[in-house]
């Protein structure tokens, strides 16, 4: 009786053991909705100085895609970006790292040079979310391929490539042909 219960404990234990490094070791996916140019409003600003422009923009709880395309009018005032969602089969939220890495160096108006911006956020799983990208300055004009990463530690589960182009028809984004 006393082997019958021994045993079954360590089997309980084992058990519990086994579904923490089942957790720990999640797969992870990003299931990709739509991307390309689109709108969404903008709630508020935050300061970040690992970002060009020295503010990351917050949101609305939408973005709806305008024109699905990966090629991106480069002007004033384009935003683009992906809805997506973060699937995991047992975690509620999980943090990741969002990466938009440039096809060549920006420098700002401080002289600061940066070649991506990357920041931490807490996503919810198994819900519609987004990430968009606007450009806002000048500086920001870099024409060439955009690359948005979402990566789970140093892991990347998600790329998707953008392709900023300059069109004559376009000073800022919206405005229409010039004179």
């Amino acid at each position: 009786m006393k082997k019958s219960l021994f045993s079954l404990f360590a089997l309980l234990l084992l058990g519990a053991c086994s579904f923490v490094v089942n957790r720990n070791s999640e797969a992870i996916e990003i299931q990709e909705l739509d991307y390309g140019i689109g709108k969404a409003e903008l709630i508020s600003t935050w300061k970040n100085e690992k970002s060009p422009t020295g503010k990351i923009r917050t949101t609305g709880k939408e973005f709806k895609i305008i024109k699905r395309t990966s090629e991106i009018p480069l002007a004033i005032g384009s935003q683009f970006g992906v809805n997506y969602v973060v699937r995991s089969s047992s975690l509620s939220q999980l943090n990741l790292t969002f990466r938009w890495t440039y096809p060549k160096t920006i420098v700002n108006n401080q002289g600061k040079k940066f070649s991506q911006v990357e920041f931490d956020l807490v996503k919810p799983t198994d819900a519609y979310t987004y990430s968009t990208y606007t450009i806002e300055e000048d500086y920001e004009m870099v024409e060439g391929e955009w690359t948005f990463s979402i990566l789970k530690g140093k892991e990347l589960i998600y790329e998707r490539k953008f392709n900023l182009v300059k069109s004559a028809t376009h000073k800022k984004y919206g405005e229409g042909k010039k004179p």
